[in-house]
């Protein structure tokens, strides 16, 4: 079986407002972005899963159609099937429309077997509408044991470059 790294982007229709986490306002003209902000983070579990498209080599990206929040944490121990990540919104002036953003997860060296790649970072791209009743969610799931490292995972998201909002996790030895 192909091994894979799952980084799962939830995009999802209903908002519970629970936690913070680091964000960055930036300034603006009407129509504008004016700030991603995450409302929750910490553990996840899976519902009903959704491919989103045929694997990459490197990576697999997988759709849910809906995770559920089990508690608020930036502690995330290092075992199959854990699901971590945040939930975010974007604020915009008016709220319509959508917006792109791009999101990279930055963590200690991973490296595939199958591939013989080792990797530092992952990067996709999104959309989301503008509002705290319209939000989007980036989940990471330890499908391997190659990916079960310790250390620094960092939550990411960009806007046209700049730096909008971050989330440490560490993830550690059980």
């Amino acid at each position: 079986m192909l091994r894979r790294i799952a980084l799962l982007l939830v995009i999802l229709s209903s908002v519970v407002v629970i936690g913070c986490a680091t964000t960055q306002t930036v300034p603006t003209g009407p129509g504008e972005l004016t700030s991603i902000e995450i409302f929750e983070y910490g553990l996840y579990k899976k519902n009903k899963r959704m491919h989103s498209g045929k694997p990459h080599r490197e990576t697999h990206y997988i759709k849910y159609k809906s995770s559920k929040f089990v508690n608020t944490t930036d502690k995330v121990p290092a075992k199959l099937n854990t699901m971590f990540g945040v939930k975010f919104y974007v604020n915009r002036t008016p709220k319509r429309g959508e917006v792109s953003y791009t999101v990279k997860w930055i963590h200690p060296p991973l490296q595939n077997p199958e591939v013989g790649k080792t990797i530092t970072s992952q990067t996709y791209k999104g959309t989301a509408r503008a509002g705290k009743d319209d939000w989007s969610s980036s989940i990471y799931k330890f499908d391997n044991d190659w990916e079960l490292v310790p250390g620094e995972w960092i939550f990411q998201v960009f806007f046209e470059g700049r730096l909008m909002a971050k989330k440490t996790f560490t993830v550690y030895k059980p």
